[in-house]
């Protein structure tokens, strides 16, 4: 656990800086775009190459890759890992082109299926955008199986720090003249370019550990039995990734129907969560799956149980008082984050209808995504799989309905009922494989307890003493920042009393040498 803490902590401080800089990226694409067409265009597009790579399958090694290959930590062993490596490469080259292909000749088609609310002019521009972005989901298909390469190797570093390359240059695309003069062009030419230079950047770094990139004909392929392992539990998650991303694309699906604003404001609420989620995802479940599947073929049960459970219990214990200040000053930190440039007050006000949702969606993401690790180590794809696909497919359903009901904003309402319910469900299964924790389960209790009366306290704390709010950058900042350090110190009180006070064991993992 000591070793595993270390690599947290460092990677928790690294990936820190590079979201910062995300965010700051962000922040600049927000308000050269605001909450308009062109954002609509943009941020539904730039979605569309990641869901892709996931509903038609190719997303789904990424996981099974990490969990097979750092099973295979022995020297005489490495040869092993680089023969299916190859054999991957190149079956994930001539699928890349073929469904590349495919996209870009039916782009139009695409885009009718995916964002059928796109019509006249946005749907024009739309379809011409896309033969820029498309592209780089070829490129999206071999970053993220070299990712968990580099995870099942123990190599965490390059692949969290080389995707800073694209944030850098779609900053300089937007401070060069825009071609057409519509920003948009220049940040779907600059995604293009960036994710061209992170392949590249990832295979030199693979090359260097020794691996070697050999195209063969697709009919000279030979699989070797641990290529098979991984394709046969790629194909046994298949089915539950493809909910999954049926799942994602139905929010902006639904969302298009709303007219302008609508997928974008779900964008720029989203934003801020997911900067934790990448967060989380790059700094733990990576680590985490590989950490764990490790102990699992050395038989160390126990030491991956304790592994498990200090995570689970340690990220929660970081995210309630986050939660509660994204619930009680959502207004106050939206503002602070984007309103400048194109982006005024009534897209303020729009964001924030889903941003309540965003935010307790942190709670019930830790809930699902570190017992998916669990899950992914132990191999136990099959009872992951029947799990997450009937949560999804129910959760499309909520999508639909929510939405009918009260608006676009309710997709992220259906997001923290969907996620909540499958972890939950990952949870009370993680027992067979783990046993019983009932006093973890008790701790974690006691942790949302301290979080709804750090929350109480602290709306009643707004309430009182704060009866106005301006928008200057300096009293937003200084409101979030007292407000943070206020409700922090209010949850470590009622922390401490209860017993659940994490702050000593998380200080010390990133102290340690």
């Amino acid at each position: 656990m000591n070793s595993t803490s270390r690599i947290f902590s460092r990677l928790f401080i690294i990936v820190i800086f590079i979201k910062i800089f995300d965010v700051f990226k962000n922040l600049v694409i927000a308000a050269v775009l605001g909450v308009s067409s062109s954002a609509d265009i943009y941020t539904a597009l730039i979605s569309i190459p990641d869901s892709l790579i996931v509903l038609i399958g190719l997303d789904t090694i990424k996981g099974v890759v990490n969990s097979e290959y750092a099973s295979l930590q022995k020297e005489d062993e490495k040869n092993l890992i680089w023969n299916s490596f190859n054999n991957l490469f190149n079956l994930l080259f001539y699928a890349g082109i073929i469904i590349v292909s495919v996209i870009i000749i039916f782009n139009s088609a695409v885009i009718k299926i995916l964002l059928p609310g796109f019509e006249g002019d946005k749907f024009i521009r739309a379809e011409e955008i896309s033969y820029i972005i498309f592209p780089i989901l070829f490129f999206k298909i071999f970053t993220g199986y070299f990712h968990s390469v580099y995870n099942a190797l123990k190599k965490f570093y390059l692949p969290v720090i080389a995707p800073v390359i694209t944030g850098i240059a779609l900053l300089i695309s937007v401070m060069i003249p825009f071609y057409k003069d519509e920003a948009v062009y220049n940040l779907s030419y600059a995604n293009l370019a960036g994710n061209f230079l992170l392949a590249g950047i990832m295979t030199y770094g693979l090359m260097k550990l020794g691996a070697e990139f050999r195209l063969q004909s697709v009919f000279s392929i030979k699989l070797d039995e641990v290529t098979k392992k991984v394709l046969r539990g790629s194909l046994s998650i298949l089915f539950l990734v493809v909910c999954n991303q049926i799942y994602i694309l139905s929010r902006n699906y639904f969302a298009s129907y709303f007219g302008e604003g609508a997928v974008s404001s779900l964008h720029y609420s989203g934003t801020l969560t997911s900067v934790i989620f990448s967060l989380i995802f790059a700094v733990f479940f990576t680590v985490l799956i590989s950490e764990l599947s490790t102990l699992f073929s050395a038989g160390e049960k126990e030491k991956a149980r304790d592994l498990f459970l200090n995570t689970l219990s340690a990220l929660l214990f970081l995210l309630i008082p986050v939660t509660v200040v994204f619930l009680t000053f959502g207004r106050e930190v939206l503002s602070l984050v984007y309103l400048r440039g194109n982006f005024d007050q009534s897209g303020i006000e729009m964001t924030l209808k889903p941003f309540f949702w965003d935010a307790l969606s942190l709670l019930t993401f830790v809930l699902y995504i570190i017992p998916t690790a669990l899950f992914l180590a132990k191999k136990e794809y099959g009872l992951m799989t029947k799990i997450g696909s009937i949560t999804y497919l129910t959760g499309i359903l909520l999508n639909y309905f929510l939405s009918s009901w009260f608006g676009f904003y309710a997709v992220s309402m259906a997001t923290f009922i969907t996620t909540g319910v499958y972890g939950v469900l990952l949870l009370l299964y993680s027992v067979k494989i783990i046993g019983r924790y009932n006093e973890h389960i008790k701790k974690i209790i006691m942790m949302f307890v301290c979080g709804a009366g750090a929350y109480f306290i602290i709306s009643y704390i707004k309430d009182m003493f704060i009866l106005t709010t301006t928008y200057g950058l300096s009293e937003l900042l200084i409101t979030v920042l007292l407000s943070s350090i206020i409700t922090l110190l209010i949850y470590i009180t009622l922390a401490s009393l209860l017993k659940v006070n994490y702050t000593n064991q998380i200080v010390r993992s990133f102290l340690r040498r």
